[in-house]
């Protein structure tokens, strides 16, 4: 899917989500929501990382500028799905081994990486997955479709499709 895909992608989430207008509408989401400028600045940096010379510096320096206006700090190097939907963009950490889904909700203070800097694989979210505030996601871990890590849960093994994983360390219920 190209950028401009990725981006109505994103902005239909966020209008779908959006409760503090009766009729929702694209324009205040563009305009001042900053999950959505983040997700904006995501696509467009991994964009522009694709120019020959000038797009890796050009890049990192979008990158950079997003991390700096939101608190978050978000991979050049993760892959990120369709219809990402960030909606209070503060302090979440998406660590380069990641790989996200369609669809997916990641909530405020959440930390998706791995566990030791020169360990293999990374966390793999797929579709529809429900991340929790505060919940950190660490290691060579796969969360099911449509699963939900509930609030400050830390996931260190698997989590199966459409199953709720609570507590440090999570457990499945």
């Amino acid at each position: 899917m190209g950028f401009c895909g990725l981006v109505k992608g994103d902005l239909g989430r966020f209008v779908y989500a959006d409760l503090d207008f009766p009729r929702p509408s694209w324009l205040p989401i563009a305009l001042w929501n900053r999950g959505f400028h983040l997700t904006f600045s995501i696509r467009l940096s991994r964009q522009v990382l694709r120019i020959p010379l000038l797009g890796k510096p050009m890049a990192k320096t979008i990158n950079y500028a997003a991390s700096l206006l939101s608190g978050c700090e978000i991979s050049l190097y993760a892959k990120l799905g369709t219809c990402l939907y960030l909606p209070h963009a503060v302090g979440i950490v998406i660590g380069e081994g990641v790989t996200i889904g369609n669809n997916v909700t990641i909530l405020q203070n959440v930390t998706l990486g791995r566990r030791h800097r020169n360990s293999g694989g990374g966390v793999n979210i797929q579709d529809g997955a429900f991340i929790g505030c505060g919940a950190c996601i660490l290691g060579d871990i796969q969360i099911g479709r449509n699963a939900v890590i509930g609030a400050n849960a830390v996931v260190l093994n698997d989590v199966p499709e459409g199953a709720r994983a609570v507590g440090v360390p999570a457990r499945v219920l």
